[in-house]
């Protein structure tokens, strides 16, 4: 779905910066569902991985927020 989005986008503008985000209720703490930035290696400066954190489902939040780090 983002990858149809950002070519939209882009299409339109460049420059701006698009914010993404993953699924809000998955119970694994490790998992964004995103393997690259949408749109590839090319858009990292204009990306943003926005997410949110839920007690509950989403468990214990150290964790939650040290792997949104990594996947940042």
């Amino acid at each position: 779905m983002y990858e149809n989005i950002q070519k939209q986008v882009r299409a339109q503008d460049e420059d701006h910066i698009i914010f993404f985000e993953p699924v809000q209720f998955d119970k694994s703490v490790d998992q964004t569902g995103f393997t690259e930035v949408p749109g590839g290696d090319a858009y990292q400066n204009r990306s943003a991985l926005s997410f949110h954190y839920y007690k509950p489902p989403n468990g214990n939040e150290i964790d939650h927020f040290d792997s949104r780090r990594k996947d940042t």
